[in-house]
């Protein structure tokens, strides 16, 4: 049975992984449309505004694409996107580190969300923030990633990082009283 793009777009994640699997391989781009603010938010919190962002974002849909065979389906495809956005974040990381890079990017962001109207003030909160997340390890940035810029539960973040719940809690606490520290020196 053909369908439309529209409707592929009201699908429900299994329906459209069996129409993928039945060998429609054009409703990937559904899939594509439907998580790319997902994986955005993840590479964006985890590497920062760089020119390698979107070169990841690719490289993640990729995996995504060619996993989707040994998709078992215990987890949702949400959390499975989200997991693999992780772990090539991690890989960027290490690969910066490595090449001794990661502290050299500038990361602007004007689509924050702050009471101020001053354009300079909002890019410095910006900058300061993205800095901060940067001094973060990674498993705390992740942590922070998912519960609270991308809205994941506790128990989802764990599924996703692949640590206990109680682990999600305390990097989350420590990640907070740190960025609280970090912030409040850049700030003030």
């Amino acid at each position: 049975m053909v369908i439309s793009r529209d409707i592929a777009r009201t699908l429900p994640d299994e329906e459209l992984l069996r129409y993928i699997k039945n060998g429609d391989k054009w409703i990937f781009s559904v899939l594509v449309e439907r998580y790319q603010d997902l994986v955005a938010g993840i590479v964006m919190g985890m590497i920062g505004r760089c020119p390698e962002a979107e070169d990841l974002g690719q490289e993640i849909f990729i995996r995504l694409y060619k996993g989707l065979p040994n998709f078992r389906q215990q987890a949702t495809l949400k959390t499975y996107i989200s997991r693999i956005a992780i772990n090539i974040c991690y890989d960027e990381i290490r690969r910066r580190k490595q090449d001794r890079y990661s502290k050299e990017i500038i990361i602007e962001d004007k689509d924050m969300p702050v009471k101020t109207t001053d354009p300079e003030t909002v890019s410095d909160i910006g900058k300061s923030i993205a800095f901060a997340l940067k001094q973060l390890e990674p498993v705390q940035r992740s942590v922070v990633i998912m519960r609270l810029s991308e809205g994941f539960s506790v128990k989802e973040t764990a599924a996703i990082l692949g640590i206990p719940e109680g682990t999600v809690l305390s990097k989350l606490y420590r990640a907070q009283l740190k960025l609280r520290d970090i912030l409040k020196k850049d700030l003030y």
